[in-house]
């Protein structure tokens, strides 16, 4: 149960100053980025209700660069890019311990950056509604299904490498991957319930601005604690 306790000064001394540092710039970043995307979107309704045709097709090019919850935005080359930074840093490790567990791991780390650059998880939609259906409600994304399948499988693939780690960072990395999973799946699930029964509101848009400061946060402080590992 202690892994469940969040402490945020041991973790602040768990890192290294490089760590530390680089954990405040991403939190800052994210926070802009999110911010961007609710000021669109609500200057994107407002100029809808007030009938600012030139105010709102403006808002719209900005929206393609800002929207968190597309790919081949901001955001979503933000994430990717977190995700190969774990994959090289995870390489890095792998090349002073000699250990095939972190190029496992670096590999993984590179799939997820693909994967939120171009949507790979978006095609297994289609295959989770062939098995289960169109449920609706929270299973209305079918993929978190098959995606909740995946990451225990991904969880068990990684886990030989992170094991090697001192208890404190490996506690880290645990809270980055429930901050993760809290949510790619909780939240995605919400999202889906929100979007099949109140459709794409207020409401949808929260849960998914939640779902993408999680998914970055975690992928963040799995970043800094695999900096903290290698002594970059």
């Amino acid at each position: 149960m202690n892994y469940f306790r969040v402490d945020n000064h041991k973790i602040h001394q768990s890192l290294s100053p490089l760590g530390r540092s680089t954990l405040k710039l991403l939190i800052v970043l994210i926070a802009v980025m999110i911010a961007a995307d609710v000021l669109v979107y609500f200057g994107l309704r407002y100029a809808n209700s007030a009938g600012m045709q030139s105010f709102e097709e403006a808002l719209s090019v900005i929206q393609g660069y800002v929207n968190t919850d597309t790919e081949r935005s901001i955001p979503a080359w933000f994430s990717g890019g977190l995700w190969f930074l774990s994959s090289a840093v995870g390489l890095v490790i792998a090349r002073a311990n000699s250990s095939k567990a972190w190029v496992v791991f670096a590999i993984i780390c590179a799939g997820l950056s693909l994967d939120e650059i171009i949507g790979l998880h978006e095609g297994l939609g289609d295959q989770a509604q062939s098995l289960i259906g169109n449920q609706g409600g929270l299973l209305n994304f079918e993929w978190v299904v098959i995606g909740a399948a995946l990451a225990v499988l991904l969880v068990a693939a990684g886990y030989r490498a992170v094991r090697t780690l001192d208890k404190e960072l490996q506690r880290i990395i645990f809270i980055s991957g429930v901050v993760f999973v809290s949510g790619a799946l909780v939240f995605e699930s919400i999202s889906g319930f929100a979007i099949d029964n109140y459709g794409l509101q207020v409401f949808y848009h929260s849960m998914a601005w939640i779902e993408e400061a999680l998914e970055m946060i975690g992928v963040s402080l799995l970043l800094v604690t695999l900096i903290t590992e290698s002594r970059i």
